[in-house]
Order: C-alpha cells, then structure tokens, then sequence
C-alpha cells in the first residue's frame, strides 16, 4: 500500500472516530422521573432480590431492584389489592419474561422503579432509593467527557492523515524537479594565445580543442 492510499484509509478513519465521538456527545440527556397515580396493585412476583410489578389501571410493567431499597422490600412488603403509587425511570428499562406458579404471566419492557409509596389502613410508608433520595427530579447523563475524548483522537488522526498526504507530494515534486546544470550541455571552447608568426617559422600544432 502506497503512502496516498494509506493517508486516505486512515482519514476516513479518523472522520469516523470524529463523528462517533461528537453523536455520542450530543446524546447527553436529561432524564425527569416519571409517577403512576395511586392503584391497586394486579401482580406483584418476587424471585432472587428482584420483584415484578403491574398495577391495576395500566398494562404497564415495573422491575423493582428490592435491595436497592430502603427500608428493604420483599415478597411480603406488599402485594395483590394493596394501593400503591411509583416513581419510576423512563429510560431505564429491562425486558422480562416471566411466570408465577399460579400462572401469573409477565412479558414485556419493565420501568426500573425507583420509589413506591404504600398506603394502608395504618398510615403511608415509603420505600426510597438512592438515586431517588438524591434526585427527585430526575438526573442529567452528559457523555461529553467520553465523546468529547473520542472526537478529539478523530481529529488528532485526521491531522496526521494530512501530514502523510502532504508530504507525499512534497516528495512527488521533489522527485520531478530538473536540475539546470544536469539538463544542458554547452561546448567550452578552450583557446590559448596565438603569437604572431615570425618569418621562417613553423607553424605550431593547433592545441585549440572542443570539450563537451
């Protein structure tokens, strides 16, 4: 592979990694939590920490992280008929698949949850994440530190393409540059002083030569 064909592979490369970097950067968001009004619960199912939710009034499916909780939920926190409000992330979400041993069956993309709020005949109780605890409002994800990074080695290697392509027609034009002293040949004529001839005398050989 030549120098120019080398160059032109590793620009397109590097224009690449300069737009990954910069669509990743633009994907920074911010994310707002979503609440459910108050509802009965329909199917509450909890295996190894995690629990599976659908409320009542809606098709829609929550995942509960139950350690992530405080004070911590189990199977036994709540269940079918108990009122229940959430708050949940829209963006994170993890598609589920499955079946309670009464035959319950759950399949679809879950909400994570993030708070539920628990109303009884004995008063409210309220199970907090950190994430909730912290921001109760949502939270922002900037990915520009990454992308930012990611954008700059795309242009860093866009550079370097350039120097490679440039300098390969510097190199070119060197090569093809005639050099005036090796592109012509002149006749020197070397001459020497002729003395005039005096009566009687020989004539000297001619010494005058032609050098190419």
């Amino acid at each position: 592979m030549d120098r120019v064909s080398a160059s032109i592979i590793l620009g397109c490369i590097g224009l690449v990694t300069l737009l990954t970097g910069l669509l990743y950067g633009f994907s920074s968001q911010a994310v707002a939590y979503q609440h459910t009004p108050q509802s009965q619960v329909a199917h509450f199912l909890s295996a190894d920490g995690v629990g599976y939710l659908q409320l009542a009034t809606s098709s829609s499916l929550y995942i509960v992280h139950e350690d992530d909780f405080r004070p911590g939920i189990n199977e036994s926190s709540f269940g079918d008929g108990d009122v229940i409000s959430l708050v949940y992330d829209p963006s994170a979400t993890t598609s589920i698949d499955v079946s309670s041993k009464l035959g319950t069956h759950l399949v679809g993309d879950a909400s994570k949850v993030v708070e539920i709020t628990l109303l009884t005949s004995s008063g409210i109780t309220q199970f907090l994440t950190p994430d909730y605890t912290q921001h109760q409002d949502g939270y922002s994800i900037n990915r520009w530190p990454v992308g930012g990074g990611i954008a700059v080695l795309g242009l860093l290697i866009m550079c370097l393409a350039i120097y490679m392509y440039s300098g390969r027609k510097k190199h070119t034009h060197d090569d093809g540059a005639v050099n005036p002293s090796q592109g012509n040949s002149s006749a020197q004529i070397i001459t020497q002083d002729v003395q005039p001839l005096q009566e009687g005398q020989a004539r000297p050989p001619d010494n005058t030569s032609v050098r190419q």
